[in-house]
């Protein structure tokens, strides 16, 4: 059939619509990404700018209504952003939740932390169950900046209670009852001395049902005890305390409550099984109630996919990760955040020569961030630090990477961390001590950061504040390695200590003395000196023989004997031998003489002397004993007391 003019203009008409709907399709499916930062988050995604001014006011509140209850959370100290993802729907959260062995995991919401920054995720259409899950973490992360070594049954219990917020108006409420914990204790209970046993690696706590009651029980002591009765809350917090110091807590039990741990158990019992519970109303200040006066700005979608390749990265998902921020770079090669992410992702899989280069280019944007110039730091100091020698340089510009990153970001607890340990590396022990103090004092209990600040507080002679510091570690240590390096840090203060005492005494007595008049030669020369080695394989001591640690000050020589002056911790010991060769001496430093000749050792050496008791009868004072080996202590070596 033939086509009329009419004809013709219909179809073009009808081509010409197809076309603009398929284009308006497109434009609504296309993600407009916008962004939102508020006092203590930043909000990115791509839903609706009203969608994310709710989340944000949703989170704000729920912050504030914790703070106000639990005031030792009102803690506004920086610490690592929090960000938020707000995706639009579940479809376009797909790709991005989370996964487990291989398969992507159903949630509307879920929390990734770590230490640089924190990521809370969810669609915009997810419901009140998901906001349960975001807000028992968020929990975490909160109870995490008073204390990093509280109890599980205290962080679980008290972020169980914290889920149940919810917001009318200026009144925020917590404490509705969880009906499964509910039902699950009106059946069965956990005994408390079996609730406060529960570590973080206990099977109880990773694994099976007893879980899920722990988690319910530890719900239903903080419900109780913050809501219900609150003498028992304050009995809670000493209990928590006295075992953070190191107590059991069957002492701490009793310290605290005065009483059997079984009339606690009947009490929690009673009240479970109450018809109703109670719940905590706490009033909003009205600067929170109002609806946050910014809003939403548009951003890049290559910034948009830039964070989302960083949130990949964080979760180790690198197979998803790699594609998404190289196709950012191809179109956007200065992005700093594209650059960051991808070189922290090839430092986890060990390619460490590219990771570099896109990190050096990161740092060097004059946009770069605090996290840029941390991951930039940090990849320096393992470089550097990893070295067998030539490693200061790296060292120095992580340091002041560190350092930059630290004045972007004050309180930059990671980066503060950092520099602490590369000012230990280059032997700056005041900048560490101090670095490190800001991080302790927003990371109370963090045991890596009290092992290096004690540390850092026996070079500078601290010995005090080093022993403050260790022994609530020695007790309370849950690891057996750390354990041990604070025993061992406890008795190297110890041994300084006393090092520095003797060489102060020294000083003083030689301020005073006399000069001393010119040593007779040496009968003999001694043997030569045996090789010096890294950790000194000392000599087996021998029936009958004493080894002491002291200064070696003096070898007073004779023609019938000589007699070695070291001053020790219990005074001046005056050892006694024929002749040179009947001595062993044996040196672990490299700067030792060949000879050891008669006369005042200038400076004194340190130095662990065997010897045997002296039958002879000498006058008074000339001898305590017969030396048999003077052992050279290497340069640094502190001596076991």
């Amino acid at each position: 059939m033939r086509r009329t003019p009419d004809d013709n203009t219909r179809v073009r008409r009808c081509i010409l619509a197809t076309i603009a709907c398929f284009l308006v399709a497109i434009r609504a499916d296309a993600a407009e990404w916008t962004s939102l930062r508020t006092e203590h988050f930043l909000l990115i995604g791509d839903a609706s700018p009203r969608a994310i001014k709710d989340v944000a006011l949703r989170f704000e509140q729920f912050r504030a209504a914790v703070a106000s209850a639990f005031p030792v959370l009102a803690d506004s100290r920086p610490g690592p952003p929090v960000i938020v993802i707000v995706f639009r729907d579940q479809r376009s959260y797909e790709p991005y939740k989370p996964k487990f062995n291989g398969k992507t995991v159903q949630v509307g919401g879920y929390f990734l932390g770590s230490r640089d920054v924190n990521y809370i995720t969810l669609a915009a259409d997810s419901g009140g169950d998901d906001f349960r899950a975001l807000y028992h973490e968020y929990t975490h992360l909160l109870l995490q900046r008073i204390s990093a070594n509280l109890s599980p049954w205290f962080n679980e219990g008290l972020a169980e209670f914290f889920s149940t917020f919810d917001a009318s108006g200026n009144t925020a409420r917590f404490g509705r009852p969880i009906e499964s914990h509910v039902g699950m204790l009106r059946e069965r209970q956990m005994h408390v001395p079996e609730l406060f046993a529960v570590t973080q690696q206990s099977t109880t706590y990773n694994e099976g049902d007893r879980r899920s009651l722990f988690y319910a029980q530890s719900w239903l002591l903080m419900h109780y005890t913050f809501v219900e009765n609150r003498d028992r809350w304050k009995q809670l917090v000493q209990f928590e305390q006295f075992v953070e110091r190191g107590a059991t807590p069957d002492a701490a039990f009793q310290q605290a409550f005065a009483m059997p741990t079984d009339s606690l158990d009947k009490e929690l019992l009673t009240y479970v099984l109450r018809p109703a519970m109670r719940v905590q109303v706490v009033e909003l200040n009205q600067r929170v109630v109002n609806r946050l006066q910014t809003e939403p700005v548009r951003v890049a979608e290559t910034e948009a996919h830039a964070r989302l390749g960083d949130l990949l990265v964080h979760a180790a998902r690198y197979d998803e990760a790699a594609p998404l921020l190289n196709a950012v770079l191809k179109t956007t090669p200065d992005l700093p955040l594209a650059h960051a992410a991808m070189g922290r992702m090839l430092l986890r899989q060990d390619k460490r020569a590219d990771a570099m280069t896109h990190l050096e280019r990161a740092a060097a944007a004059p946009t770069a961030d605090e996290f840029v110039q941390f991951y930039y730091g940090a990849a320096l100091l393992e470089r550097g630090s990893g070295q067998q020698s030539g490693g200061d340089a790296d060292v120095g510009k992580a340091i002041v990477a560190l350092e930059r990153a630290v004045q972007l970001h004050p309180g930059f607890t990671d980066a503060d961390r950092l520099l602490g340990y590369a000012y230990l590396y280059m032997d700056d022990a005041s900048k560490a001590r101090d670095a490190l103090r800001r991080t302790l004092d927003q990371e109370p209990g963090n045991e890596e950061v009290i092992l290096m600040l004690a540390e850092a507080y026996i070079r500078l002679a601290q010995f005090t504040d080093a022993r403050d510091l260790l022994g609530p570690l020695v007790g309370r240590a849950a690891n057996s390695a750390t354990k041990e390096r604070a025993r061992d840090l406890l008795a190297r203060s110890v041994g300084v200590e006393q090092q520095q005492q003797l060489r102060t005494r020294l000083a003083t007595e030689s301020a005073t003395s006399q000069p001393e008049p010119t040593p007779e030669p040496p009968i003999a020369p001694p043997p030569g000196r045996r090789t010096s080695t890294l950790i000194p394989a000392f000599r087996k001591l021998e029936a009958g023989e004493t080894r002491t640690y002291g200064l070696f000050t003096e070898v007073e020589c004779t023609r019938q004997q000589i007699v070695l002056h070291v001053r020790s911790s219990a005074g001046m010991l005056l050892l006694r031998a024929v002749r040179f060769d009947a001595i062993d001496f044996i040196s672990y430093r490299s700067t030792t003489p060949g000879t050891i000749s008669c006369g005042a050792r200038r400076p004194a050496e340190d130095v662990y002397v065997t010897w045997r008791s002296d039958e002879a009868t000498f006058p008074s004072g000339s001898s305590q004993g017969i030396v048999v080996a003077v052992e050279l202590l290497p340069d640094g070596f502190v001596p076991a007391l």
